[in-house]
C-alpha cells in the first residue's frame, strides 16, 4: 500500500510540473509574439533605410488565429511523445504480476528484487504502457498478447529476452527490439506492422510469427537463417526470394499472398509442414524436391496438375480444396497419406484413392460432377475411412407392416450401421430426415435383415413387410 501512496503522490506532483510548463511554454510564445522587434533609437539612427519591421514585416502579420494554431502546434508536438497511459487498475495489475513473479507482495521493491523477475505473464490486461518492465533485467520469458500497446521502447533494455508474445496488439514500429540480441521465439501476428528491417539484426530467432499485418516485403528475414518456424500468412508480400536462404525451415505458413511463384522454396529440404492456401498458385513443380514434407496446405489456388506430390512420399496430410483439378493419379503413389481434402474441386473418378489402405478421411463435398456409385465404391474398398461428400437434404419415412417389431438402421460413412429405431411397433411409422445416396437398412429385433433401400428426392414413404421394403411414390 506504502508503494501505491507514494506512486500516486508523485503522479500527482508529475502532473501539476507538466501543467506549470505547459503554462510557462504559452506565455513565451505569446511573448515572441508580440515583441517589437526594433526600437525607437535604432530607428532614428536608419532614417533612411529599411525599417527593421518592414525587413521582418512578417512578424506584425500574425492574427490571433495564427498565434493560437502555433500555441496549438507547439503543444501537439509535446503530447505526440507522451505515452499512452494505462488505468489505475491496470498498473496495479503490473505490479501484482511483478510481485509475484518475484516473491514479495507487499513492500518497496528493490534493485534485487525486480532482478529476480526471469519471466512475466501479462496477457489480455488492456495495457498501454510498458513502462515499469524496463525495469526487469533479467526478464527472458514475456507474454504481453492482446493488449493495446503501441510503443516498445521499454523492451530495448531487456537484453536478456528469449521469448516474447506481442500478437493482437496496436504495434507499427520494431526498432527497439534491436536491442533484443537474445530473442529465439517472437510472435507479432495482428498488429500494424508494415517493416520487418529491425528483425533482421535478430540472427538467433528461432520462431517467427508476424500473420495478419501489412508487410509487403520479406527481404530483411534473409539472414535470420536460425528460424525452423516462420508465419507469415496474410500480408501483401508478392516475392518469396528472401526466403530462400532459410534452409533451417521445418514449419512455414505463407498463405495468403499473392506469391504464385514458388521457386525460392525448392531449396528449402527440411520443410515439414507446408501452408500456401489462396496464393494463386498454378504449378507445384518447385516442390518436388521437398522429401520431407508432412503436411502441404493448398486450398483455394488454381492447381489442375498434382504430378509433383507424387515425389513426396511421407506426405501424411494434404488439401487440395477448391482446386480446379481432375486427374487424382498421382495420389496413388502417397502411401502414408492419412488424410485428403478435395472439396469444391472437379473430381469425377475416385478410382486411385481405392488402394490407399492409409486412408481415414476423404473429403469430398462440393464436387458436383462425382457420382454416387463412385462414393459408394470407395466405401467398400476402404470400409474404415470416414468419407464426407455431396448431399442434399431429404427425409426418409418408414412404416411397418410386419406383425412384429422392427429395427431401422443407417450405414454411415464409415461404412458401420447406426441404428435409430431399435423397436418400431406394427403399423407404427418412423420419419427421419436424412440426404440423398444414404443406405437404409430394415431388420428383424433378432438382427434378420428385411431389407435395405437408398434415400432419394424422389421416393420418400417406404412401406416394410414380410417380403421386403416397398417404395411408396410421392404423391
Amino acid at each position: 500500500m506504502m508503494g501505491l501512496a507514494m506512486r500516486a503522490e508523485f503522479a500527482c506532483t508529475m502532473t501539476a510540473c507538466i501543467t506549470h510548463a505547459v503554462a510557462i511554454v504559452i506565455a513565451r510564445i505569446q511573448y515572441l509574439i508580440t515583441k517589437p522587434r526594433h526600437s525607437k533609437a535604432r530607428a532614428s539612427q536608419h532614417k533612411d533605410a529599411p525599417s527593421q519591421i518592414d525587413r521582418n514585416s512578417h512578424a506584425g502579420r500574425y492574427t490571433p488565429h495564427m498565434k493560437m494554431a502555433m500555441i496549438l502546434a507547439v503543444l501537439l508536438t509535446g503530447l505526440g511523445t507522451v505515452h499512452a497511459k494505462n488505468h489505475p487498475d491496470v498498473d496495479r495489475a503490473i505490479d501484482m504480476a511483478i510481485r509475484g513473479a518475484c516473491g514479495k507482495m507487499s513492500g518497496i521493491l528493490t534493485a534485487a528484487d525486480l532482478a529476480k523477475v526471469t519471466q512475466l505473464g501479462l496477457a489480455e490486461r488492456r495495457i498501454k504502457d510498458i513502462t515499469r518492465l524496463g525495469e526487469l533485467p533479467n526478464l527472458r520469458r514475456l507474454w504481453l498478447y492482446r493488449n493495446q500497446i503501441t510503443d516498445l521502447t521499454p523492451l530495448a533494455k531487456l537484453r536478456k529476452l528469449e521469448v516474447l508474445y506481442l500478437n493482437a496488439n496496436q504495434i507499427t514500429d520494431l526498432s527497439p527490439l534491436t536491442q533484443c540480441v537474445n530473442l529465439r521465439v517472437l510472435h507479432l501476428g495482428s498488429n500494424r506492422i508494415k517493416d520487418l528491417t529491425p528483425l533482421g539484426r535478430l540472427k538467433g530467432l528461432e520462431k517467427l510469427s508476424v500473420g495478419s499485418n501489412q508487410v509487403t516485403t520479406f527481404q530483411p528475414l534473409a539472414g535470420c537463417i536460425a528460424l525452423y518456424e516462420l508465419e507469415l500468412n496474410n500480408n501483401k508480400a508478392g516475392n518469396l526470394l528472401a526466403l530462400a536462404n532459410l534452409r533451417n525451415l521445418q514449419w512455414l505458413n505463407i498463405s495468403h499472398n499473392p506469391t504464385p511463384n514458388l521457386q525460392p522454396l525448392a531449396g528449402l529440404t527440411k520443410l515439414r509442414a507446408l501452408r500456401l492456401d489462396s496464393n494463386q498458385v498454378k504449378d507445384l513443380t518447385p516442390l518436388t524436391n521437398l522429401k520431407e514434407l508432412r503436411a502441404l496446405f493448398l486450398s483455394r489456388n488454381q492447381v489442375e496438375n498434382i504430378s509433383a506430390l507424387a515425389h513426396l512420399p511421407r506426405l501424411t496430410e494434404l488439401d487440395l480444396a477448391n482446386n480446379p483439378l481432375k486427374d487424382l493419379k498421382p495420389l496413388a503413389n502417397l502411401k502414408k497419406l492419412r488424410s485428403v481434402s478435395l472439396q469444391g474441386c472437379k473430381v469425377t473418378n475416385l478410382r486411385p484413392l481405392r488402394t490407399m489402405l492409409t486412408l481415414q478421411e476423404v473429403k469430398l463435398i462440393g464436387n458436383a460432377l462425382l457420382a454416387l456409385p463412385e462414393i459408394d465404391q470407395l466405401q467398400k474398398d476402404l470400409p474404415k475411412v470416414n468419407i464426407s461428400h455431396n448431399t442434399t437434404r431429404t427425409y426418409i419415412r418408414f412404416t411397418n407392416k410386419t406383425m412384429e417389431p422392427i429395427m431401422i438402421s443407417w450405414v454411415n460413412f464409415s461404412g458401420q450401421m447406426e441404428t435409430y429405431d431399435s423397436g418400431l411397433r406394427p403399423e407404427g411409422t418412423r420419419q427421419q430426415g436424412t440426404y440423398e445416396g444414404h443406405q437404409w437398412v430394415v431388420s428383424t429385433k433378432a438382427g434378420k435383415e428385411i431389407g435395405r433401400t437408398f434415400a432419394t428426392s424422389h421416393i420418400t414413404d417406404w412401406l416394410v413387410t414380410p417380403q421386403g421394403v416397398k417404395p411408396t411414390p410421392r404423391k
